[in-house]
């Protein structure tokens, strides 16, 4: 299990690194998130507009469907299986926000005060999904020790890891 722990560390530390070296020289500016439904509150009453882009993400995303069948398939328990999808998810995230970043970088309408405040906004959104992305990963070594996986399984949780 100790190698399935060093792959996901591994897996980790280089979407950390990749998504770190693409804001080098961006310096920290305060950023606020405001949420507001557009009918007063009332979030099933308001309308949303989707992009071209939002729309093939939509549709990526129920041909997507089928993405944890592998996961399902195995047999591993539910928790575990929890587990992996959850990680995939954020491993998903993670990549998204990386997109964000090298969109950002790319934008020559934006300042440079705008591109270093979005690209902290980025950033602090990575640090948070990567916190959630080891807090996952500890998890499941850890539900892995104690439900005692075989051999096998453990080879089927490294190999489904790998997957994304």
């Amino acid at each position: 299990m100790n190698a399935i722990a060093a792959l996901a560390a591994a897996s980790l530390s280089s979407l950390q690194e990749q998504t770190s070296s693409s804001a080098i020289g961006a310096r920290a500016v305060p950023t606020r998130t405001v949420l507001a439904a557009a009918s007063g509150g009332d979030a099933d009453a308001a309308a949303v507009r989707l992009s071209s882009a939002g729309r093939a993400m939509s549709s990526a995303s129920g041909r997507a469907s089928g993405r944890d069948d592998d996961i399902d398939a195995s047999d591993l328990s539910g928790e575990i299986k929890d587990l992996l999808k959850r990680i995939r998810d954020l491993q998903e995230q993670l990549q998204e926000k990386q997109r964000e970043l090298a969109t950002i970088q790319a934008d020559q309408r934006l300042t440079a005060e705008q591109k270093q405040a979005r690209m902290h906004a980025v950033q602090t959104a990575v640090s948070a999904i990567g916190a959630a992305l080891s807090s996952t990963m500890s998890t499941l070594t850890e539900r892995m020790t104690e439900q005692r996986l075989t051999d096998e399984q453990q080879l089927s949780v490294a190999a489904l890891l790998m997957k994304t």
